[in-house]
């Protein structure tokens, strides 16, 4: 009997070992708002926060656009690089929030 993998897609299945490691990690969901308006979409972010994810979304991270438009802005990676700079350095010296 095979085993049953928590997910069959690899980011989520890194993200799911580096938060089971302790790993630092941040993410930024690139969503539309019909997408953010499924009830499980809140508490996703709840649960990744409550685990020690840094979450990049609303008015620190990536803002929704509505469905089929794209977001008016270009995807804010300076964010999300910032982030990881931060979360590099914290590390670096012994720090994890």
């Amino acid at each position: 009997m095979r085993p049953i993998p928590l997910t069959d897609r690899f980011v989520v299945g890194v993200a799911a070992e580096a938060i089971g490691k302790g790993t630092p990690l941040a993410v930024m969901p690139c969503v539309n708002t019909a997408y953010v308006r499924h009830p499980q979409f809140e508490q996703s972010i709840a649960v990744l926060r409550g685990a020690g994810v840094r979450v990049l979304y609303g008015e620190d991270g990536f803002t929704p656009h509505p469905p089929g438009r794209g977001g008016a802005e270009p995807y804010p990676w300076s964010l999300a690089l910032d982030a990881v700079d931060d979360l590099v350095r914290d590390t670096a010296q012994g720090r994890r929030d």
